[in-house]
């Protein structure tokens, strides 16, 4: 149990509040009070998932917050999968408001084949509670914290599961009096998928019964056995034009779907005459409506074609300022032409591979060379791609159902 906040710059001391309480007016002192019981409910039950006993926890959940699984099964497998083989403790407390707190956790582990993300230890997970003294956020204990990796797991899954990969999403066809070259305009011709187009596959997903999924929530099967829902689907964009930001993102808000986007770090809030990139106003937008925001390097170079330390500035630079700028832990790369994988290169895929391991990376996409829509898990550098765009409504239906001919 926490017997006090840790006083420092933004912290409160649980002591020091007490002391405020005293000569207040009576409307003060009872909404002190007030701040004190929600900081003990929600310590209380931050402490008994901690000493496994979640059946409290899951008891003071928001409906919607249940729903995010199954049934109470679900959640205590999810929890003890992820957590029970570490020693976490609470390190410190910040008191945001009477509902909210900000509590930075110590994870530990013995274990050589357990990775812990940096971002655990360094990171203030928030745990609010409603009117109602139901949580309506989970902090550490949501599905959306960062994929711990337990080596010895990686067992070795096939799992169906197509991933789209998609790009330039707008209205109309390119304009070949836009582009310099023949070549740049038939590429970005090639790259783009109507509006209206997009539109239908969502619908034909939402009426087909398929749910889309980000990359965490694939990790958290393999790694935690999360259950997957009924067809899955993942859609993931690369570059970060500003027009899947303008015609993608608001169909997918309203169907309720979710998408990954793969940034290029260094071409944020940049434009030429062809094209226009999110600024990280617009990135954040997303990411705070439940899109997930991977890495897709620097500045797009072919990562087969780097020296050692080219390579490792655009994986390692990408994920920093991914990570400074939204706050999360990004884990996840799509590679830039597909390249070392698309060209077969065994010997840049296995240095590669190595380095991404290295840096925190658990996954890497490549591109739409394979169309393939079955994945092995456990060659988790190389995960397949099927290209989205270009198609008409059947193409797609095909693609996604494995009826390709």
């Amino acid at each position: 149990m926490i017997n006090k906040f840790i006083s420092q710059k933004g912290v409160i001391s649980l002591s020091v509040l007490l002391v405020f309480i005293v000569p207040l007016s009576s409307s003060i002192i009872f909404s002190k009070i007030n701040s004190v019981s929600n900081i003990y409910f929600i310590e209380n039950n931050i402490n008994s998932v901690l000493n496994g006993k979640t059946k409290y926890f899951w008891s003071n959940l928001t409906q919607s917050e249940q729903n995010k699984f199954i049934n109470y099964s679900d959640f205590k497998e999810f929890i003890q999968s992820k957590y029970s083989p570490l020693s976490i403790n609470i390190n410190k407390i910040k008191y945001i408001t009477k509902n909210t707190l900000k509590i930075n956790f110590s994870l530990k582990n013995s274990n050589s084949n357990i990775r812990i993300p940096q971002y655990y230890n360094t990171h203030y997970f928030t745990f609010t509670i409603n009117k109602h003294d139901k949580f309506t956020n989970v902090g550490l204990f949501s599905l959306n914290t960062p994929i711990i990796i337990y080596y010895a797991r990686q067992y070795n899954r096939i799992i169906k599961i197509p991933i789209m990969m998609l790009h330039r999403v707008a209205p109309q066809y390119p304009s070949r009096q836009n582009y310099s070259s023949e070549y740049a305009y038939k590429l970005d011709y090639y790259l783009t998928l109507t509006t209206e187009d997009f539109k239908l596959q969502l619908q034909y997903l939402k009426t087909h019964d398929y749910h889309t999924i980000d990359m965490n929530t694939l990790y958290n099967n393999y790694y935690y056995n999360f259950p997957l829902p009924k067809n899955p689907i993942i859609l993931t964009f690369d570059d970060g034009r500003e027009s899947a930001f303008q015609y993608a993102y608001p169909l997918l808000l309203k169907y309720h779907d979710i998408a990954v986007f793969n940034i290029i770090t260094g071409f944020v809030g940049s434009k030429t005459k062809t094209h226009k990139y999110m600024s990280w106003k617009q990135i954040k937008q997303m990411y705070l409506h439940g899109m997930e925001i991977e890495s897709h390097t620097v500045t797009h170079l072919a990562l087969g074609n780097l020296t050692l330390g080219e390579m490792n500035y655009q994986i390692i630079v990408s994920k920093s300022v991914l990570e400074k700028k939204l706050g999360n832990s990004v884990q996840f790369i799509a590679y830039p032409s597909g390249s070392p994988f698309r060209s077969n290169n065994i010997k840049k895929e296995i240095i590669l591979s190595s380095r991404l391991k290295y840096y925190g990376y658990i996954a890497g996409l490549v591109d739409d060379n394979f169309n393939k829509d079955i994945q092995n898990l456990k060659n988790s550098y190389s995960l397949y791609r099927i290209r989205d765009s270009n198609l008409s409504l059947s193409e797609f239906i095909a693609l996604i159902t494995g009826n390709i001919t």
